[in-house]
């Protein structure tokens, strides 16, 4: 943790893929010259530009256009060659201004460019992804829920990899400079806020409620009645999600597996430190079962899986870590288990997971002692009930 992120202390990480349906569906409306009539203005608008003020130009129709954004889209799904991704989304950006689309077509494809930039792992391309995200965030054209997806991507890229020049990119211009100068847990659970009041979503639910979950992690001044309000505010919001999920998820398909995955993912965690207070047992299932849940749309060779795997990692990590949490010693074999998979993966496909889970352990190793939270701990943790794991982090720097 798994669009997510989604840095700092207080945090939790998840990779940045997460695919919204309405964006999606949203531009599909009007291809083939199926379009059906919705009583929106801007659903008329983009109906009027795509078959009554359209250019006669082939390259420029919207069957063309339409097809290319769908070829672009693929890639996102197979979650492959970013940098040839990156190129055609900014020539169809090219052809779709060309051609006079409305504003919420134009950041469709903007949307895509950002997804590609950040998964390119370099730096100044990561930093454009945000600022992309950003701009699509606070642009009034566009509708709440447009803007929404648009934020709460911006999150998701912060829980991916904790690392400061994404922190800084979100903060230092723009629609959340003023969150700038609070601790940084306030300052992400602030634009979480924006994102929920923009639009609830399930994952703009949780994300909020992570400043909770974290504050009872790592805050040990909390009095027993701010745990108490802080774990009922988590309970609280783990029953709006789920009502939103239910609403917005009727079905799992390829085109929302990957908000399907964080959700679970965050759904899990939240789960889990409320086993920790003893609280979880009022919900309905167990963060095991969330996690499970998670992984479970993972199916390691399936290329369709690609898209949801980075999500997938941070699960095992934070899955094996609230077992020790929440069980000590006794579960110590399937902790085992999950951080060898982990490795696993890792090592299976590098470069799939240089943007996500190894960027955090590279983050959280360089991490001052001042600034470290859970996260840092539960590495140090598990390095010792895997010899495995230890050793993997010893390759990549740390010094246990």
């Amino acid at each position: 943790m798994p669009e997510d992120s989604k840095n700092t202390s207080h945090t939790n990480s998840v990779a940045p893929e997460s695919v919204s349906d309405e964006v999606y569906s949203g531009f599909t409306k009007f291809s083939r010259r199926s379009v059906f009539l919705v009583s929106t203005l801007v659903i008329f608008g983009a109906i009027w530009w795509l078959f009554i003020g359209f250019p006669t130009d082939d390259a420029l129709s919207p069957d063309t256009l339409f097809d290319e954004y769908r070829d672009l889209h693929s890639l996102s799904l197979e979650y492959s060659a970013p940098e040839e991704a990156v190129l055609r989304a900014q020539k169809l950006l090219t052809k779709v201004k060309q051609a006079g689309a409305p504003a919420f077509v134009v950041a469709y494809v903007q949307t895509e460019i950002a997804r590609h930039l950040f998964r390119t792992n370099d730096v100044e391309k990561q930093r454009e992804a945000v600022r992309i995200a950003k701009m699509i965030a606070s642009d009034t054209q566009l509708s709440r829920q447009q803007r929404a997806s648009a934020v709460t991507r911006i999150l998701t890229m912060y829980y991916s990899c904790r690392s400061d020049y994404i922190r800084d990119e979100i903060f230092s211009r723009g629609p959340f400079e003023n969150f700038q100068a609070h601790r940084e847990i306030d300052a992400v659970r602030g634009v979480a806020q924006t994102s929920v009041n923009l639009y609830p979503t399930p994952l703009g639910v949780l994300h909020e409620a992570n400043w909770y979950s974290a504050e009872l992690l790592d805050n040990t001044k909390l009095t027993q009645e701010q745990r108490q309000n802080y774990i009922e505010e988590i309970q609280t919001a783990l029953v709006k999600a789920s009502a939103l999920f239910t609403q917005q998820f009727s079905e799992i398909t390829q085109e929302n597996i990957s908000d399907t995955t964080l959700y679970y993912h965050w759904r899990g965690y939240h789960l889990g430190v409320l086993e920790l207070t003893g609280e979880g047992g009022q919900l309905r299932d167990s963060f095991e079962e969330s996690f499970q849940r998670a992984m479970s749309l993972y199916q390691p060779g399936d290329p369709t899986s690609r898209v949801v795997s980075t999500t997938v990692a941070f699960t095992h990590y934070y899955y094996a870590a609230l077992l020790g949490e929440v069980f000590g010693e006794e579960r110590k074999a399937d902790q085992q288990q999950l951080l060898s998979d982990l490795i696993l993966m890792v090592q299976t496909d590098p470069d799939l997971y240089a943007t996500g889970f190894v960027n955090l352990v590279n983050v959280e190793r360089d991490r001052l002692p001042e600034t470290r939270d859970h996260n840092y701990k539960w590495f140090v943790d598990l390095a010792k009930v895997s010899p495995e794991f230890k050793t993997f982090l010893e390759t990549h720097g740390w010094e246990l």
